[in-house]
C-alpha cells in the first residue's frame, strides 16, 4: 500500500531541500557511486510504503550491506559507458564470422564511432558481470535477504548463458563474439540486461544507506503489529543539529502526544526528528536513532511550517483551518496516520486559539487508529485535557539559572508552565532599543 505523504510535510522534513541553508535528508544519503543509483535513491525516497514485508525486506537487505561491509566495485562512468551502449539506435552488428571479420578490420583501419561504442560498452557489461557473479554468490551463500536473493535471478540467467560462459573465461574479446554478444546483449536479453543493471543500481543505494549507519551510528528500524498504533524510539536525534541532544519518545496506550515547552526549547526540532524517523522508517531505510519500534501507518501529516496563502488572500488562521480539515479527510480516506501539529492556532486570537485547540483535541482524542503530536504554547489546556484518558503530556525542559534560562533540550513527562518570551525580548535589547526610540522620536502634543 502507498504511504500518504504531501508537499507540506516534505518541506517540513526537509526531505529534498535545496536550501542551502538547510541539510535535507536527501543530503545525507546521497553517497552512491553511479548516476544510476542516484535516481534509484530518489525514487525510493519519493515512494514510502505502508506494506510491512517490503519494508522488512528492503531493511534487511540495507542491513546484509552493513553486517558484510560490502563496497561495489563499480564506477559512474563504467556504468555510463554501458547504458549509453545499451541505448545505443545503431543496429546490431551481424553474428556471421565474415562481418566480424570485415568490422573489426575496418574500425582499425578507419576509426569507428559506431564499433568503439559497442565493444566498449560490452567489455563493460563483461566486467561488471565478473564483480556482480562475486556478489551474487555472496549474497546465497550468506544469511541476505529474500529480496537480494531474488534480484540475483537476473545476474544468475545471464552467467548460465553458453556465450557469456565462454567469453568470460577467455583473456581476450574475439571479433566473432564481439558481434555475437552485441545482438545477444542489446537484442535477444536486453530485459534480462536492464534488469542486472537495475539490481547494480539498488545495490549502489543499499551500500549507501549503509554507510549512513557506518559514518553516523543510526540504527535499523524494527516493525509491529500491534492492533492500536505503538512507536517507541531510543535515542532520538535530528540529523541537521550537531552534537544533537537524543531523547526517548514513547508511544503506547495513549494516541495522543501534548508536547509543552517555551519557546527556544527545542519542540520543533524534536517534532521535525520525529517525523524524520517515521518516514524513514516507511522507506526501510536507517532511522535517525539508536533504536526503534513501530508499527506501520498508512501516512505521515505535519504541519510544523505553514505558510500563509497570500496568493488566494487567505490568513495563516483560515490556512490552518484548511490544513485541519485535509487532515480529516485523509484520516477518513487512510485510516492509520502519524500527525504532527506544531503549535495549533498560532494564528488565531488566544480566546479562539484555545476554543479551537481544545475541541480540536477532544475530537482527536476519540480517534485511536492513528497517533497525533500536538505543541502549543497554551499551557491552560492542560487543566481541561487531563480528563481524556488518550493524552499523554511531554514537555521539554528548561529552567533558571542566575536569571538565564537554562536549556536541556530533554523530553519529560508532565506540561511545563515556563514562559520565555519577555525575557528573550529583553535579552535581546528589543524593549529597551524601542525605548530609546520613543524618547528620541516621542511627540508633544499641543493644544492650541
Amino acid at each position: 500500500m502507498r504511504f500518504g505523504l504531501d508537499d507540506n510535510t516534505l518541506k517540513d522534513l526537509d526531505i529534498f531541500s535545496v536550501k542551502k541553508s538547510s541539510v535535507s535528508l536527501y543530503s545525507i544519503f546521497s553517497r552512491t557511486r553511479t548516476l544510476g543509483g542516484r535516481n534509484k535513491l530518489i525514487d525510493m525516497m519519493e515512494k514510502p510504503s505502508a506494506d510491512i514485508e517490503f519494508l522488512i525486506e528492503r531493511r534487511d537487505s540495507i542491513k546484509w550491506f552493513y553486517e558484510q561491509n560490502i563496497s561495489l566495485d563499480v564506477t559512474s562512468n563504467q556504468l555510463d559507458l554501458i547504458e549509453h551502449y545499451l541505448n545505443y539506435n545503431k543496429r546490431c552488428l551481424r553474428d556471421n564470422f565474415a562481418d566480424a571479420v570485415f568490422d573489426r578490420l575496418y574500425s582499425k583501419i578507419q576509426t569507428s564511432v559506431s564499433y568503439y561504442t559497442i565493444e566498449v560498452g560490452i567489455k563493460n557489461i563483461l566486467k561488471l558481470l565478473k564483480f556482480a557473479e562475486i556478489l551474487s554468490k555472496k549474497i546465497r551463500d550468506e544469511d541476505s535477504s529474500r529480496y537480494l536473493k531474488m534480484r540475483c535471478n537476473a545476474v544468475d540467467k545471464l552467467l548460465d548463458i553458453p556465450l557469456i560462459k565462454v567469453v568470460l573465461a577467455e583473456k581476450t574479446l574475439s571479433c566473432f563474439n564481439t558481434n555475437k554478444l552485441d545482438r545477444l546483449l542489446r537484442k535477444q536479453e536486453l530485459t534480462t540486461v536492464k534488469e542486472f543493471i537495475n539490481f547494480i543500481y539498488e545495490s549502489d543505494v543499499f551500500e549507501s544507506a549503509a554507510e549512513v549507519v557506518k559514518s553516523k551510528k543510526w540504527s535499523f528500524p524494527e516493525y509491529n503489529n500491534a492492533h492500536a498504533p505503538e512507536v517507541n524510539i531510543s535515542g532520538l536525534f535530528h540529523p541537521a543539529i550537531n552534537n544533537a541532544v537524543e531523547n526517548d519518545l514513547n508511544i503506547n496506550g495513549k494516541s495522543t502526544v501534548f508536547l509543552t515547552g517555551p519557546n527556544t526549547a527545542g519542540k520543533s526540532s524534536l517534532l521535525k526528528a520525529t517525523g524524520l524517523a517515521i518516514y524513514l522508517a516507511h522507506i526501510g531505510f536507517p532511522i535517525n536513532a539508536s533504536k526503534m519500534n513501530t508499527s506501520v501507518f498508512n501516512g505521515l501529516i505535519t504541519t510544523i511550517n505553514l505558510p500563509d496563502d497570500i496568493h488566494n488572500a487567505q490568513s495563516h488562521y483560515y490556512s490552518e483551518v484548511r490544513r485541519l480539515k485535509e487532515t480529516a479527510l485523509a484520516i477518513l480516506d487512510k485510516g492509520r496516520l502519524f500527525i504532527i501539529f506544531d503549535e495549533l492556532f498560532r494564528g488565531a486570537n488566544p480566546m479562539d486559539a484555545y476554543e479551537a485547540s481544545l475541541h480540536i483535541i477532544n475530537s482527536l482524542n476519540k480517534i485511536n487508529n492513528c497517533v497525533f503530536i500536538i505543541s502549543t504554547h497554551i499551557v491552560e489546556l492542560a487543566t481541561e485535557l487531563k480528563a481524556l484518558k488518550n493524552v499523554a503530556f511531554k514537555y521539554l525542559e528548561s529552567s533558571f539559572h542566575e536569571g538565564n534560562p537554562v536549556f536541556t533540550f530533554k523530553l519529560k513527562e508532565g506540561v511545563s508552565y515556563e514562559r520565555l518570551g519577555m525575557f528573550i525580548l529583553k535579552n535581546e535589547g528589543v524593549i529597551d532599543a524601542l525605548q530609546r526610540a520613543a524618547f528620541k522620536y516621542e511627540v508633544t502634543n499641543v493644544s492650541d
